[in-house]
């Protein structure tokens, strides 16, 4: 049964409960997991869920994880700086919030997996997979791009939140928090989300990091090395999304296809960025769909090598 809008509005109630991993540089990094075995005994087939820029785990996919966890065993973690995962003395980086997700992993007993990234979680996703392509089998990128900044007017925006790079830790927390929930118009105000719950997730953000990631997206370019990508992968493009231009979107599909990663497949939703919060009928399915295709993708890719190597082919792995 997939989310709906209902009377009790979506919060922590609807998730299980939060728990921590403590990194290599003793930073704390919050996550949610659904631990589900399949019939057979075994562990169901793990997805990763990475939330975008000014979010959390919880806030960005609490309409979607139960649903997906009957299906899957799902992790979803706070990204560095976000909710309750500290951010990194060093400043946040894309490529480190990769390397957090594969850290994990290993903390999960987890090998192998699919990543689903939304709009930031995007970049986080590609580099996972570019990091870790004997790890990623496979990979869902919701409302995303393969870069952000492009026309003179996301150059603008983009350029600005580098202009506060440096200074944002010097920022007082109230600003930040003033900052923070206007600039979170995915959550702040809808009445599909427990709006005390939403506020005590926001507060948890650095604002140095929050800025530094704003940055981070603005140079983020994986179009250079696309092409070093050998996995499924599968788009979900938000029609009429107003953060992340749909062009954008579909630039991105193109760019796999052209760079030739593998089996690549698309849906369309004709909704807004807000959609999994707003209307969780219309994207949680689809979400569902894109993960089961890339995961049988994945598993056909195997067979597929198997037999190329049973026939006598050398030189083959998984």
């Amino acid at each position: 049964m997939v989310a709906t809008m209902q009377s009790v509005p979506f919060s922590d109630q609807h998730l299980p409960p939060r728990l921590e991993h403590v990194l290599a540089d003793g930073r704390p990094l919050a996550f949610y997991e659904s631990l589900r075995h399949g019939d057979d005994g075994n562990r169901l087939p793990t997805v990763f869920l990475i939330h975008g820029w000014g979010a959390t785990a919880g806030l960005n996919w609490v309409t979607t994880f139960g649903a997906l966890a009957r299906d899957f065993h799902v992790i979803a973690p706070d990204m560095a700086g976000h909710g309750q995962s500290k951010a990194s003395r060093s400043g946040f980086r894309l490529e480190q919030c990769a390397d957090d997700v594969l850290r994990l992993a290993d903390a999960r007993g987890v090998e192998r997996f699919i990543i689903a990234g939304y709009s930031m979680g995007g970049p986080i996703s590609l580099l996972t997979a570019r990091e870790a392509p004997d790890r990623v089998r496979g990979i869902v990128l919701c409302a995303t791009a393969a870069r952000f900044k492009h026309r003179i007017h996301e150059h603008a925006a983009f350029n600005y939140l580098k202009m506060f790079k440096e200074v944002a830790g010097s920022i007082p927390k109230g600003v930040y928090r003033f900052v923070a929930r206007r600039i979170s118009p995915l959550f702040v105000g809808t009445e599909n989300l427990d709006q005390t719950w939403v506020r005590q997730e926001l507060d948890g953000h650095s604002m140095r990091a929050l800025v530094q990631a704003g940055a981070e997206l603005g140079d983020f370019d994986a179009t250079p090395w696309l092409h070093e990508l050998n996995l499924p992968a599968c788009v979900i493009v938000t029609t009429k999304d107003e953060l992340v231009p749909p062009e954008r979107q579909r630039e991105l599909l193109a760019d796999l296809v052209a760079a030739n990663v593998g089996h690549v497949t698309s849906h369309k939703v004709d909704a807004r960025h807000t959609t999994l919060i707003d209307d969780p009928e219309r994207f949680v399915p689809t979400l569902i769909a894109a993960c089961a295709q890339v995961h049988d993708a994945a598993l056909q890719r195997i067979r597929n090598l198997a037999s190329m190597q049973d026939e006598g082919y050398v030189g083959l792995g998984a």
